[in-house]
């Protein structure tokens, strides 16, 4: 390969890894390190639930992995009463109606559309996958993150690993 070739593609591989790595810092996952996030800011949509072990779940009405555990979500929260369970609707601003998606599907716990919320985008960043569910423990401290499709059994695992 000559030389004028070779900085013919440097340029574009440049741009690639450029934007690769700005990508990964502001649009996938948290905006920062879960580590560092700690006691994250409080939230007014959770305010209700502060000073209680809570697990948030980020879902939207047209995803299917969101549907498929939300079933386990419920049995989740029946067999612990003590625990904070809710629902952050997000990239869903034109999706089922809360009411109806809940009634549909039997959801038990609390539903709140949080679409283009940037305290929600902030606290927990953008994501593209779908479902995210979070556990805080009574400090409002994320002790574990969940992403994609999760079962009543790691939920119940990443429970028996904090103090209640």
């Amino acid at each position: 390969m000559d030389a004028s070739r070779k900085r013919s593609l440097g340029l574009p591989i440049a741009l690639i890894v450029a934007t690769v790595a700005w990508m990964s810092l502001t649009r996938f996952g948290p905006a920062d390190d879960l580590a560092a996030l700690g006691t994250r800011p409080q939230l007014d949509v959770l305010a209700p639930y502060a000073g209680k072990v809570t697990l948030v779940n980020l879902f939207a009405t047209w995803c299917g992995p969101c549907i498929g555990e939300i079933p386990d979500i419920v049995k989740f929260q029946a067999a612990h009463p003590d625990i904070a369970v809710v629902g952050l609707q997000i990239a869903d601003p034109n999706g089922e109606p809360l009411d109806t998606f809940r009634a549909r599907l039997a959801i038990t716990y609390p539903l709140i559309d949080a679409n283009d919320n940037l305290e929600v985008d902030r606290a927990f960043g953008a994501t593209d996958v779908l479902p995210m569910s979070y556990l805080l423990d009574r400090t409002g401290t994320i002790v574990q993150t969940f992403t994609g499709r999760t079962r009543l059994t790691e939920f119940e695992s990443a429970l028996a690993t904090i103090a209640r």
